[in-house]
């Protein structure tokens, strides 16, 4: 009895590999690539409903950011209100406001947090996002000014995204 003897493949580049893999009949070049990657979930666990569904720890972690961000923004506020009040106070906005937008950032986080009607939550600070960057960062022209308007676009961009991500509010779940 011979034991068959399998010639080795020949040598390719990743560029060469990944093309072969793209090309989807090269189930040497898949393995190769994932060869020693951990397994990764069929689509159908990953998606429901056509909508992507996101590991817990990931989602909690995405939550958790903006509000923190939000939650250390209040306790600024409220304990260093003067700036606050001033900057205000230059782009016209009353004063009388402030509490109300502390209330908000502090109720907010919390709902973020906790994970409850989250829809409602991150629309509401999205919306404070993108008026903070209207009202007082929209001045193209200087870079700082410039930086902290794409900063408010890109939070209210991820809060936006965590709102559309919630689940509907008839939803018998937590999230909404």
């Amino acid at each position: 009895m011979h034991a068959a003897v399998i010639p080795a493949a020949p040598s390719r580049s990743s560029h060469q590999t990944l093309l072969m893999l793209e090309s989807g009949h090269d189930q040497e070049a898949h393995r190769a690539i994932v060869k020693g990657l951990p397994s990764i979930p069929h689509k159908s666990k990953c998606r429901k409903n056509g909508i992507m569904i996101m590991q817990p720890g990931i989602t909690i972690l995405g939550r958790a950011l903006p509000a923190l961000l939000s939650l250390f923004a209040a306790l600024a506020k409220s304990f260093g209100r003067q700036p606050f009040l001033s900057g205000m106070a230059a782009f016209n906005v009353p004063g009388i406001l402030l509490p109300a937008v502390i209330a908000l950032d502090v109720g907010a986080a919390l709902v973020l947090l906790f994970g409850v009607k989250m829809r409602y939550a991150a629309g509401a600070l999205a919306a404070v996002c993108i008026l903070m960057a209207v009202i007082s960062h929209f001045d193209l022209v200087n870079v700082a000014k410039r930086n902290l308007f794409l900063k408010d676009i890109a939070i209210a961009s991820a809060l936006m995204m965590i709102a559309a991500a919630s689940r509907r509010p008839n939803s018998s779940s937590r999230g909404d």
